[in-house]
């Protein structure tokens, strides 16, 4: 469901409630941004406000949680977190290593074009993807897909969006980026963000790149922390004014609300069967440990670096897209941030998302505004939600070993793939590939343009 408004509303016509803290790799030091101010699109009828001042607390009305500050565990509780994560990395590394090898026998078509490294982050290769059949050696400028892997910030690598990467670049014949970042608890808030900034900003200075890039047409996006990192690198003075686009699934957007309350928010079916059914959400148990090693002890929690929840609208690029799951303990902050972005009712904190019946295998629900909107806005701005029924959170990611029930996988592979279409349609426009990530499906328009600074060598 589509509404278009002239201006924003009232509420988003006064600044910001600031910029952004920014953490220094080096010192540790949480210091102040100014913003600056957004570019606005030449075919923009009515600009949005600039936000230019210093980073605040938000209002008593901004603050949906109980919690205020990260906390300082007990001994006990950050030594079973370490030892619990450091078996889990450990296991994982060689694991992800061997999956690797039997995907590049097994699925030569999603490989990626180029493995490169940059002297900025040495030990963070990306991937890039062109679209199949591609000759790179007669480059045309096409949009660029910057995309985030997930992880809850302690694991994952850029390998695991390869299928998605490589169809989402074919099938809209766009260059696709998979970004990397270092992981918790050796790094923590915000520097995983930094990474993230370093290496776009490597990748659009990249000569070898460049030819296969139009830099007025950037979107970046990502799964669960990576969708974290799309809400918030984009937030950066750096970033923000050369990307048009953002989208992120089931993304983690509010870290004041507990777990417990947030497990509350989220919807129980019992008739889905197998183990979409469990009475408790799993992500519940793993939750308080990856906050613990992602988050310093004393950080403020509503930083819109850390919870992008607390971004004001034009802390972010005009169009941002955000997918929940119906059945994730993340999906009720994630609908209460592009609410809140869209300038729509905000959801209350007792609102359970999405609906008590289900839907049929496969079925998306466009109709419904629980499940779907789409607030656009004179200036080309565009909000879209969009909740995927009856599922879990990384429905469309390598939960085989955790899920291996046939019905599931199937459900969840017709809704991944609607999804990349809603996507695809969103950034670029139905049936034009080569429109570009202006011109999207319901006739939006966006333009902006920036530059960005060195590179270093390639690994092919």
């Amino acid at each position: 469901m589509t509404q278009t408004a002239e201006t924003l509303p009232q509420s988003h016509e006064s600044s910001s409630a600031g910029a952004l803290i920014h953490h220094s790799n080096q010192s540790q030091e949480l210091i102040h941004h100014a913003s600056q101010s957004r570019e606005t699109s030449a075919l923009s009828q009515q600009p949005r406000p600039q936000s230019a001042v210093v980073y605040q607390p938000p209002t008593h009305e901004d603050k949906p949680g109980e919690k205020r500050e990260a906390q300082f565990l007990p001994w006990y509780t950050r030594w079973g977190y370490s030892i619990s994560l450091g078996a889990a990395q450990g296991f994982l590394k060689p694991a992800s290593l061997i999956r690797d090898m039997q995907d590049s026998m097994r699925s030569p078509l999603h490989q990626p074009n180029l493995v490169k490294t940059y002297q900025c982050r040495p030990k963070l290769p990306i991937r890039v993807f062109f679209p199949k059949p591609y000759d790179k050696e007669k480059p045309r400028q096409m949009p660029v897909c910057f995309t985030i892997h997930g992880g809850g910030f302690i694991m994952g690598t850029p390998q695991d969006n390869d299928a998605w990467n490589a169809k989402f670049a074919s099938r809209y014949s766009a260059t696709v980026v998979a970004l990397n970042y270092n992981k918790a608890p050796k790094t923590t808030f915000p520097m995983s963000v930094h990474d993230v900034e370093a290496i776009m900003l490597a990748v659009l200075s990249d000569s070898e790149i460049a030819p296969h890039i139009d830099r007025s047409r950037i979107a970046v996006g990502g799964w669960d922390a990576g969708g974290n990192l799309a809400l918030t690198v984009t937030q950066l003075p750096a970033i923000r004014p050369i990307v048009n686009s953002v989208f992120a699934f089931y993304p983690p957007c509010d870290f004041t609300v507990t777990h417990h309350q947030k497990s509350r928010l989220r919807r129980y079916k019992a008739g889905v069967g197998g183990f979409r059914a469990r009475e408790t959400d799993y992500m519940l148990s793993m939750s308080p440990m990856i906050d613990w090693s992602y988050i310093p002890h004393g950080t403020d929690l509503r930083n819109p670096l850390l919870s992008p929840f607390f971004a004001e609208h034009d802390m972010l690029p005009r169009r941002v897209m955000i997918i929940g799951c119906e059945l994730d303990m993340y999906a009720h902050e994630a609908w209460r941030t592009i609410s809140k972005l869209a300038g729509r009712e905000i959801p209350a904190m007792e609102q359970v998302v999405g609906r008590e019946g289900q839907s049929d295998h496969g079925q998306m629900l466009f109709d419904d505004e629980r499940f779907h909107f789409e607030q656009t806005y004179s200036d080309g701005s565009s909000y879209k939600w969009l909740l995927v029924p009856d599922t879990i959170h990384n429905f469309d990611q390598r939960i085989g070993g955790v899920v291996r029930e046939p019905d599931f996988r199937a459900d969840a592979e017709h809704k991944s793939d609607a999804c990349l279409k809603e996507i695809g349609e969103w950034l670029l426009g139905p049936f034009h590939p080569a429109a570009g990530m202006n011109g999207a499906s319901h006739e939006h328009n966006d333009n902006t343009n920036g530059t960005a600074d060195a590179h270093h060598q390639i690994e092919q």
